[in-house]
């Protein structure tokens, strides 16, 4: 096939697409979300980089540079991501749907972000076999389980910097996706490239408009399609639901990798806020009276959500949270950011059978797995969902007779630039002697510095200054999980 009878006939070309990617290649992700979202069918064949196939004479025929991922059309062979995306736009059989703006300066806008994560990031992960070559000709082999670890430490930092820097580039034009509204070539590579950065334990909450566009994506019928761990060679494929933070399959993930600063368990992500994994188990299982359900709503998180599974409650904060709603004999509650319901299993628990919990959220899909948490731990006829926007629903509510002080807590843990908007709708609805709590305070102690870039360390700064010095409370601050705001109303 040449390349006029691909452009002149383009459903021969697309009719017998082959993709040659790994599951947890990010670049095979992001052909099989152009594939997807431009509804193109196509066969997968899994190469097996754990195993090398990758440089086995077959493959090395296919592609030369012993990588994934690789697209066959006929006698063409594409080997570098954005190439193949580029192809299967401009011969994809709907025109409907394009990748790329149709505006000059957006288009190139969409491929200036996609050429950073390319170019820029993706580079710095450095492969396995990589890593072995650069420590074979850097040090004798006595030393090389020290540079291993010198050059994980090397990557982690490598990779937080570029995605503070493309966070702020992506700032400048994102609306609901990376470019303007519509999905483009942009977020088919940034969204890969998140879930690669949790695979090495960094929290991409930290990364606000790329956090934001994540969770867009997220919501994309086409984005939920291209799952990796849909893949047929993804281990979930064959032993059920895995993590999406695992890094690699089950043979590999037994052993840890000393290349990487932390675990890329779900300990690794959360190792900001909680204690190691024998310390929490100890806190949650065995010195404390275990949360019913919390286990399925946190693994839930992680299996479905990715990056943005470290929203989940701290283990320390739930139990508080249980604590002080037993402490202070609370009845009604107000909850702020459901997400999968962790927090609000620790309220449920500790006000007990006749408790109730108005729970704010704005994600269908996040709570959905909330509800069903709910209702296995037999608390779902004592919450009721507002699916609305926080400060809106609580204005309503305050509207309506015999609202006024009715409320003993309140957990405010959803989007941290509105912390102060949500403490004044929710201040009117607490009864004398009500606790608020507000999560996530310190923000990995970057409220400390005087950082005026993050919006969230801005707006919490601002916060927690003002709570200080409020007549309408008081309250302390202390360093539990990512930093607890605690408000008594006078």
């Amino acid at each position: 096939m040449d390349m006029q009878s691909v452009s002149g006939t383009p459903a021969v070309a697309m009719s017998s697409l082959v993709l040659y990617g790994a599951w947890r290649s990010t670049c095979t992700h992001r052909v099989v979300l152009a594939l997807k979202h431009l509804g193109l069918p196509f066969q997968y064949k899994a190469v097996d980089l754990d195993e090398r196939e990758q440089e086995a004479p077959a493959f090395v025929e296919i592609n030369p540079a012993s990588q994934v991922p690789v697209l066959v059309a006929g006698d063409l062979k594409l080997s570098q991501s954005l190439a193949i995306v580029f192809f299967l736009d401009t011969v994809a059989a709907s025109g409907a749907v394009s990748l790329f703006p149709v505006t000059a300066v957006d288009r190139a806008r969409s491929l200036e972000i996609a050429e950073r994560v390319s170019s820029f990031i993706q580079p710095f992960i450095l492969p396995g076999g990589v890593r072995r070559r650069l420590v074979r000709e850097i040090v004798d082999q006595k030393d090389a389980n020290e540079t291993e670890r010198a050059l994980g430490r090397f990557v982690f930092e490598q990779m937080m910097d570029s995605l503070g820097k493309l966070d702020k580039k992506v700032a400048e034009t994102a609306r609901d996706f990376c470019v303007g509204n519509q999905v483009t070539v942009a977020d088919i590579f940034v969204f890969p490239q998140l879930l690669g950065a949790a695979r090495l334990g960094i929290d991409v909450n930290g990364f606000p408009t790329l956090a934001r566009i994540y969770e867009k994506c997220l919501a994309v019928p086409s984005f939920q399609e291209a799952d990796p761990n849909k893949l047929p060679d993804a281990p979930s494929a064959a032993t059920g639901a895995r993590s999406l933070n695992d890094k690699r399959g089950p043979e590999i993930a037994r052993q840890p990798d000393p290349s990487y600063p932390s675990s890329t368990s779900r300990a690794g992500a959360l190792s900001y806020k909680e204690p190691n994994g024998s310390l929490s188990h100890y806190l949650g299982e065995v010195i404390n009276k275990p949360l019913p359900q919390l286990e399925y709503a946190r693994s839930q998180a992680f299996e479905r959500f990715g990056p943005v599974a470290t929203k989940v409650s701290a283990l320390e904060v739930c139990l508080f949270l249980r604590w002080i709603a037993q402490a202070i004999g609370a009845r009604q509650a107000i909850e702020i950011g459901v997400f999968t319901g962790s927090s609000s299993l620790a309220i449920l628990d500790g006000m007990g059978l006749d408790g109730h919990l108005d729970a704010f959220d704005i994600s269908p899909e996040y709570t959905d797995v909330a509800v069903e948490a709910w209702r296995r731990a037999g608390f779902e006829g004592r919450v009721t969902l507002h699916l609305v926007e926080a400060v809106q629903g609580l204005q309503a509510m305050s509207s309506q007779p015999g609202a006024s002080s009715r409320y003993d807590l309140a957990y405010i843990d959803a989007n941290n630039t509105q912390y102060q908007a949500y403490y004044e709708a929710v201040l009117p609805l607490m009864r004398q002697g009500g606790v608020i709590v507000f999560d996530n305070v310190l923000w990995k102690g970057r409220v400390a510095g005087g950082d005026m870039s993050d919006p969230s360390s801005v707006c919490l700064r601002e916060l927690n200054a003002a709570l200080r010095h409020d007549p309408r409370v008081e309250n302390t601050i202390v360093s539990l999980g990512d930093g607890l705001s605690l408000s008594v109303v006078k």
